[in-house]
């Protein structure tokens, strides 16, 4: 793969972090807030972009070769590229990531967690804002995961304790499970397996802030 073809690559997972980060304020957890808050909960409802992204074999050799024969290869692909995109919207994102943020939570003892909400109760809660699948190269047809989230704590009255934006991309180091496209096709479980340990990840990329 070129030099060129990398930056594209590179350029590409930028372009999609710049657009899920954009309007992310940070804001740092203080030892008041810490305090103000006896326990806390992870909110079930998580806002789940309607948008999936995807690049795989097929949409890389479209690139690579361009003009006619490009877009009869990414022509051929596209019952490939639906399925997949299904498989992922049905996955549930939302609920693959809570869990894993709860047990990096409970495993951290950082707060004391609890199902219901009451009296000096803080709130998690997450959004989904970018999600999908793509090469780490325009050769490889193993896929890894790409996520983008943001983190809000609230406390009972609703005011912001807490707030951060954290991804994963296929190019990041710590992203070290994928699977070939044909996998993901004949078995969707790995789609959630994989979404897993990307939010594994993310949560304890919060939980170092926490």
């Amino acid at each position: 793969m070129t030099g060129l073809k990398k930056a594209i690559f590179g350029l590409t997972f930028f372009t999609l972090l710049l657009g899920g980060c954009s309007n992310v304020k940070t804001i740092p957890l203080s030892d008041t807030a810490r305090q103000s808050v006896a326990e806390v909960m992870v909110s079930p409802s998580v806002t789940v972009t309607p948008d999936v992204f995807y690049n795989g074999p097929y949409e890389s050799a479209e690139f690579a070769l361009g003009g006619l024969v490009g877009a009869a290869v990414g022509q051929a692909g596209q019952n490939s590229r639906v399925r997949i995109e299904n498989t992922m919207k049905a996955s549930d994102i939302g609920a693959i990531f809570t869990k894993a943020f709860r047990q990096q939570l409970q495993a951290s003892g950082t707060f004391n967690l609890v199902e219901r909400e009451a009296a000096n109760t803080g709130v998690f809660s997450f959004e989904i804002r970018l999600y999908g699948l793509g090469q780490t190269q325009g050769f490889s047809h193993t896929l890894y995961p790409l996520l983008g989230v943001k983190g809000t704590l609230t406390d009972s009255e609703g005011r912001i304790l807490w707030q951060q934006y954290a991804d994963i991309t296929p190019l990041n180091s710590q992203n070290t499970l994928g699977y070939d496209m044909n996998v993901y096709l004949q078995d969707p479980a790995r789609v959630s397996e994989v979404f897993q340990n990307a939010s594994t990840v993310i949560s304890r990329q919060f939980m170092e802030a926490l």
